[in-house]
């Protein structure tokens, strides 16, 4: 993306249109150029250290191809996905979702996560010890 900052901008405008709720905008961490667009609430570290505070009791996700709609997801919040992200098989894709986005379900959520991660390891990756290697402590602390 050329220029995120007008993208977002532009985002934000037009959502403002649609709807009356607080719109909160939180660029990526690692973009160290970002800066706050005018009628957002800035929602990016330090004020909120992680994706998690910037999601607590929100409405929707609205992104271009963020990973935190993966995070969002898993959290039951549903996400409005403009570019191509993880997210977007069970997604809304335009803004005029926001009213009411695509809401799935638990299971339809587990599923997701489940062909997300069938697809995380390659059969070397588990002949070598690797995926064990990662997933141990995971499951055993």
């Amino acid at each position: 993306m050329k220029d995120p900052t007008r993208w977002a901008t532009k985002v934000a405008n037009t959502l403002r249109t649609m709807t009356g709720r607080p719109i909160h905008y939180r660029p990526k961490p690692s973009w160290r150029e970002a800066v706050p667009i005018d009628g957002t609430v800035w929602s990016a570290p330090p004020q909120e250290p992680d994706v998690y505070a910037a999601l607590a009791g929100a409405h929707a996700m609205v992104t271009h191809g963020s990973n935190a709609c993966f995070e969002a997801i898993l959290a039951g919040i549903p996400v409005i996905v403009l570019g191509e992200a993880v997210a977007k098989p069970i997604s809304s894709h335009t803004l005029d979702a926001i009213s009411s986005p695509l809401m799935v379900s638990l299971y339809e959520r587990r599923q997701w996560a489940a062909n997300l991660a069938y697809c995380q390891w390659t059969m070397q990756e588990f002949a070598s010890g690797l995926a064990w290697q990662h997933l141990r402590p995971q499951i055993y602390g």
